[in-house]
């Protein structure tokens, strides 16, 4: 299976690396400079927590229900995420428009 787990890992690497530096650039760009360190903080931490619940979660469905159930409920959740992060950008009172500040 050599095969399926190269492509798997590329593209398991590369979306990790987009997914790890684009949050982090995107705070830092949007936030005034007086607020960069904790806009980063707070991006970092519910960072980890996600990670540790998501974990925790993930196998709870995959105990009860099974496996592709809680992948679907991942992608789902990510999409979600993904979702609502375009319409908060695309709202005109809450995107940001202009230099950084």
């Amino acid at each position: 299976e050599m095969w399926t787990l190269i492509p798997t890992l590329g593209c398991w690497s590369l979306g990790t690396t987009m997914l790890g530096t684009s949050p982090m650039t995107h705070t830092v760009d949007i936030a005034k400079p007086e607020h960069r360190a904790h806009a980063t903080s707070l991006l970092r931490t519910s960072g980890d927590i996600g990670m540790l619940s998501g974990a925790l979660l993930s196998g709870m469905v995959a105990d009860a229900s099974s496996m592709d159930m809680a992948m679907r409920l991942n992608g789902g959740m990510l999409l979600a995420g993904s979702l609502w992060y375009a319409y908060r950008n695309s709202s005109p009172t809450h995107a940001h428009t202009g230099p950084p500040r």
